[in-house]
């Protein structure tokens, strides 16, 4: 006789690596990696959403074939949200999460095993982003030019283009080299 597979999978653990903008998910059984659904996916900085700091996905996108891990690939939007927002996904202990039904699905179909908001999972590994922000380009008025920024020394501007988020309250004027 044949037995449907009606067993709920579980998250076992997980791991977020913020310097290549990855996440691995690992089940307790294979998933089907199609069905995962990252808007289902809430990264928050404690067990419980109780001081509302806490980031949705939204357009990531899943990089591995069906398997007990699922690697997916923070896309720009979310990678860059969540290192604007301090106090999370700083490092291990401000980094849980939470998944919301319908997040994905075993081989058979069976629904993952939610993880509601005060049950959140803490990461298992966290790798910070140790990559330094690059000057990438500037405006000059309304015309895009060839070099990383732009100053109007007239009226006291400076405009920087960067590889990623930087705190802007962060002085840096000792660090500029002329």
């Amino acid at each position: 006789t044949f037995t449907q597979d009606a067993v709920q999978p579980t998250l076992q653990s997980y791991d977020l690596d913020m310097h290549t903008g990855t996440m691995t998910l690992h089940f307790s059984e294979a998933m089907n990696a199609s069905s995962l659904n990252v808007t289902k996916l809430v990264l928050q900085n404690n067990r419980i959403q109780s001081d509302g700091i806490w980031y949705a996905l939204s357009d990531s996108t899943v990089t591995s074939a069906n398997a007990v891990s699922v690697s997916v690939r923070l896309s720009r939007r979310d990678l860059n949200a969540l290192k604007t927002i301090k106090k999370l996904a700083i490092d291990q202990a401000h980094t849980y999460l939470l998944l919301y039904d319908p997040a994905i699905r075993d081989m058979a179909g069976n629904m993952v095993v939610a993880i509601p908001n005060g049950g959140a999972q803490l990461v298992a590994t966290f790798t910070a982003d140790t990559g330094a922000p690059r000057l990438t380009g500037g405006l000059a008025g309304v015309r895009p030019i060839a070099t990383s920024f732009f100053a109007d020394f007239e009226r006291g501007v400076l405009i920087l283009t960067f590889s990623e988020p930087v705190d802007g309250t962060t002085p840096v004027g000792s660090k500029v080299v002329t």
